[in-house]
């Protein structure tokens, strides 16, 4: 996924980035490679890197049109920062978003329990 328009604490713009991840039917998520934002602040720059990893939670609805949205709720992902002025690393990041999939010529479907 490519992400551009975010930002940081205090509305700090981050440059574009791109991240890969492998959404699993079990609800696990996988970060497929590290993933390395750059948050620009008026008293620097923060390098925040995710290295890769297994987190949880995704949710899986089916939308119409034959789509399927994915819906993480991820939270204690792991990460480093240099630069400043950022704060320590931790485990406790999160993301939340939702996404919506489909085939070209047919359609996506999730079976839920």
């Amino acid at each position: 996924m490519h992400y551009s328009n975010c930002t940081g604490p205090l509305g700090s713009p981050v440059d574009p980035f791109s991240a890969t991840y492998l959404f699993t039917a079990g609800g696990t998520v996988h970060i497929v490679e590290e993933v390395t934002l750059k948050v620009k602040t008026i008293l620097g720059t923060c390098h925040i890197s995710v290295p890769k990893q297994t987190v949880s939670s995704v949710a899986y609805t089916n939308e119409a049109g034959g789509k399927v949205k994915i819906a993480p709720k991820v939270t204690k992902i792991t990460y480093t920062t240099t630069g400043f002025p950022c704060p320590a690393g931790g485990n406790d990041g999160t993301y939340e978003g939702n996404s919506v999939i489909g085939v070209t010529g047919g359609t996506a479907s999730v079976d839920t329990p």
